[in-house]
């Protein structure tokens, strides 16, 4: 299933065994696409990979409600 971003949200990066990369943030932009996938890196309730297929994240159901909307919702509102 692919979900879209709706609006651009960061968090820590979760990154094990790499002191330098922990320290960064992760940014998801707005209106980026995203696929979940059945993949369980970090222990994340949820894992998406990007559309071109660069990266990958692992984050909770309540971040996947509150800033994704699955591919095509709001459709129909846009056409009208």
């Amino acid at each position: 299933m692919k979900y879209k971003c709706k609006e651009t949200f960061s968090f820590e990066n979760c990154c094990f065994g790499d002191d330098d990369a922990a320290e960064e943030r992760i940014t998801v932009p707005a209106a980026s696409i995203w696929e979940k996938t059945d993949d369980n890196f970090i222990g994340g309730d949820i894992h998406l990979d990007s559309e071109d297929g660069l990266y990958w994240i692992e984050i909770s159901r309540y971040r996947l409600k509150k800033y994704f909307e699955e591919e095509g919702e709001g459709k129909d509102e846009q056409e009208k």
